[in-house]
Protein backbone atom coordinates (compact mmCIF):
# COMPACT_ATOMS: atom_id res chain seq x y z
CA UNK A 1 0.00 0.00 0.00
CA UNK A 2 1.21 3.50 -0.75
CA UNK A 3 0.33 4.32 2.86
CA UNK A 4 3.31 2.20 3.93
CA UNK A 5 5.64 4.75 2.34
CA UNK A 6 4.58 7.96 4.07
CA UNK A 7 7.45 9.71 5.82
CA UNK A 8 7.46 9.77 9.61
CA UNK A 9 4.54 11.94 10.71
CA UNK A 10 6.54 13.21 13.67
CA UNK A 11 8.67 15.14 11.15
CA UNK A 12 5.71 16.81 9.43
CA UNK A 13 7.35 20.14 8.74
CA UNK A 14 10.06 18.45 6.64
CA UNK A 15 7.80 16.49 4.31
CA UNK A 16 4.23 17.72 4.53
CA UNK A 17 2.76 20.92 3.22
CA UNK A 18 1.06 22.95 5.96
CA UNK A 19 -2.31 24.49 5.07
CA UNK A 20 -2.83 27.45 7.35
CA UNK A 21 -6.55 27.90 6.57
CA UNK A 22 -7.22 24.34 7.73
CA UNK A 23 -4.61 24.30 10.48
CA UNK A 24 -3.57 20.94 9.10
CA UNK A 25 -0.96 19.23 6.96
CA UNK A 26 -1.53 18.07 3.39
CA UNK A 27 -0.59 14.42 3.00
CA UNK A 28 -1.48 14.42 -0.71
CA UNK A 29 1.87 15.77 -1.92
CA UNK A 30 4.73 13.76 -3.39
CA UNK A 31 7.14 14.99 -0.71
CA UNK A 32 5.05 13.10 1.87
CA UNK A 33 6.03 9.77 0.28
CA UNK A 34 9.41 8.15 0.77
CA UNK A 35 9.92 7.57 -2.94
CA UNK A 36 13.44 6.15 -2.50
CA UNK A 37 12.04 3.30 -0.39
CA UNK A 38 9.10 2.92 -2.78
CA UNK A 39 11.44 2.59 -5.80
CA UNK A 40 13.72 0.18 -3.97
CA UNK A 41 10.84 -2.12 -3.04
CA UNK A 42 9.24 -1.88 -6.47
CA UNK A 43 12.50 -2.71 -8.24
CA UNK A 44 12.96 -5.73 -5.99
CA UNK A 45 9.49 -6.94 -6.99
CA UNK A 46 10.29 -6.46 -10.66
CA UNK A 47 13.66 -8.26 -10.41
CA UNK A 48 12.11 -11.19 -8.52
CA UNK A 49 9.93 -11.92 -11.59
CA UNK A 50 7.34 -13.59 -9.37
CA UNK A 51 4.41 -11.65 -10.73
CA UNK A 52 3.06 -11.30 -14.21
CA UNK A 53 1.43 -7.99 -13.25
CA UNK A 54 2.11 -5.36 -10.64
CA UNK A 55 -0.82 -3.01 -10.20
CA UNK A 56 -0.35 0.37 -8.57
CA UNK A 57 -2.86 3.09 -7.98
CA UNK A 58 -2.82 6.46 -6.35
CA UNK A 59 -3.05 10.13 -7.12
CA UNK A 60 0.68 10.73 -6.62
CA UNK A 61 2.03 8.10 -9.01
CA UNK A 62 2.23 10.49 -11.93
CA UNK A 63 4.31 13.04 -10.00
CA UNK A 64 7.40 10.83 -10.20
CA UNK A 65 9.06 10.57 -13.63
CA UNK A 66 11.20 7.57 -12.66
CA UNK A 67 8.06 5.70 -11.70
CA UNK A 68 6.25 6.66 -14.88
CA UNK A 69 9.12 5.22 -16.93
CA UNK A 70 8.52 1.80 -15.33
CA UNK A 71 4.86 1.64 -16.29
CA UNK A 72 3.81 -0.44 -19.29
CA UNK A 73 0.20 0.72 -19.18
CA UNK A 74 -1.65 3.59 -17.58
CA UNK A 75 -5.35 3.86 -16.99
CA UNK A 76 -7.21 6.97 -15.91
CA UNK A 77 -10.64 6.77 -14.36
CA UNK A 78 -12.61 9.97 -14.24
CA UNK A 79 -15.52 10.28 -11.84
CA UNK A 80 -17.60 13.35 -11.21
CA UNK A 81 -17.99 14.61 -7.64
CA UNK A 82 -21.39 13.03 -7.15
CA UNK A 83 -20.15 9.59 -8.13
CA UNK A 84 -17.15 9.96 -5.83
CA UNK A 85 -19.45 10.83 -2.92
CA UNK A 86 -21.68 7.88 -3.71
CA UNK A 87 -18.74 5.46 -3.63
CA UNK A 88 -17.44 6.60 -0.24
Amino acid sequence: SQDDYYHDRERKSEYYEYIEELDSYNFDVISAINMEKFHKDLNELIRAEQYEYIIMDGILLYDDLRLISLLDRRYFIHLDKEECKRRR
